[in-house]
């Protein structure tokens, strides 16, 4: 499931080098859109079909300073 969640991220990084050098906006939103939802459905399976979900909880990351 790690390689999922990488290789997700590992495209929107990607999509977002290579779509921004050619300007088109709404197809940058578009592809970017769509990497999100992969990164966001492989981080849910991950949840979803682990023996230990609380290894997810990152609530502890979010606490403004």
């Amino acid at each position: 499931m790690a390689y999922q969640l990488f290789a997700a991220s590992d495209y929107l990084v990607q999509a977002a080098v290579q779509l921004l050098i050619h300007g088109n906006e709404a197809y940058i939103r578009e592809k970017l859109y769509h990497g999100l939802q992969r990164l966001t459905g492989a981080l849910h399976e991950a949840v979803r079909y682990s023996p230990r979900p609380d290894r997810f909880d990152f609530s502890d990351l979010c606490t403004e300073a």
